[in-house]
This record gives structure tokens, sequence and C-alpha cells, in this order.
């Protein structure tokens, strides 16, 4: 019987300790994957040397925002799992971080917005509309923000709504471009 508990007790120490270190192990992986993407994000933006080179830079989930005095490059990744960064750099030079979940939209997000305003305008009353899209269609405050932010005049005006609406930071530690 001792030697039963024994066993028992033993057993269930190595699958807390396994379970311990498969824990870290797995959180070390993607805390690690994020920090790369970091600074992955920062070198490809800062290799950039015109709007061209900004556009490829960004990605196929980022967005370059152009004004008449400059304009805001975001590079923007996620995992789905444990992380989701967006890095901002603007013509001035300046890096901005967040943590916000675009989740993938911020590609499309002019386009997307130029069209929603389009069908709100031009949709006869008598169509029937799902209400999924009725709820996408609807003006709220981030929807907003989005068009004033679109259609800004100044680079500076951007950045302010930008913090705003989804939390970038100046990323301390760098220095205008």
């Amino acid at each position: 019987m001792k030697r039963r508990n024994a066993i028992i007790i033993l057993a269930s120490l190595i699958f807390v300790i396994t379970t311990g270190i498969i824990y870290f192990l797995f959180n070390q992986r993607f805390r690690n994957e994020d920090e790369y993407e970091l600074v992955k994000s920062i070198s490809v933006l800062s290799k950039a040397s015109n709007i061209n080179e900004l556009e490829l830079a960004v990605g196929h989930m980022g967005h370059v925002f152009k004004y008449p005095d400059g304009w805001i490059a975001i590079r923007y990744r996620d995992n789905h799992e444990s992380y989701s960064h967006a890095i901002a750099l603007d013509s001035n030079g300046h890096w901005y971080k967040s943590d916000y979940h675009f989740c993938g939209g911020l590609s499309n997000i002019e386009q997307t917005r130029r069209a929603m305003a389009f069908y709100s305008a031009h949709l006869p009353d008598k169509v029937i509309v799902p209400k999924e899209i009725k709820d996408y269609l609807k003006e709220d405050e981030e929807s907003k923000k989005i068009d004033e932010l679109i259609s800004s005049k100044k680079t500076d005006n951007a950045i302010l709504i930008i913090k705003n609406i989804w939390n970038f930071k100046d990323i301390e530690g760098t220095k205008p471009k």
C-alpha cells in the first residue's frame, strides 16, 4: 500500500513538473515570436526609402495612409493566438506601437470605408439588407474616427487619431529616421 501511494505521488509530481515545463516552453515560444515580429517590423519599415517601398514593407495586412504633408505606414502582424501588434512609422521618423487587434482588416480599410459610405447613401429603402450588413454599415465612434483619419489633411492630426482609436503609443528608444 505504501509503495502504491509513493508511485501515485511520484507520478503526480512528474505530471505537474512536465506540465509546467511544457507551459513555460509554449509561452516562451510565443514571447520570442512576438519580439521577433516587432524587431522585423521596425527593420523592414526602416529600410523603405520611398512610398512604393513602404507599401511593400507594410505587407498584406498593413496600410500606408497618405496626406498632403506626409504619411503614416502601419505594418500589422498577428497570429490569432498570442500576439497582435502594429508598428507605425510616420514621415517625420517617429515610431509607434499598438497591440490593437485589426484581424487583418487594416490593408483595405480605406476602400472598405468608402464602399460602406457609398452603399449607405445609395441603398434603396426597399432593399432588404441582412442584419449583419446593417450592423457593419452603422456609424459608430470608431467608424467616424477612421473616416476622419482617412480624410485628414495633416499627418500630425492623423497621428492623434491613431493614438486615440487604436491605442498607438510612442516607442521609447527609437529616434526619427
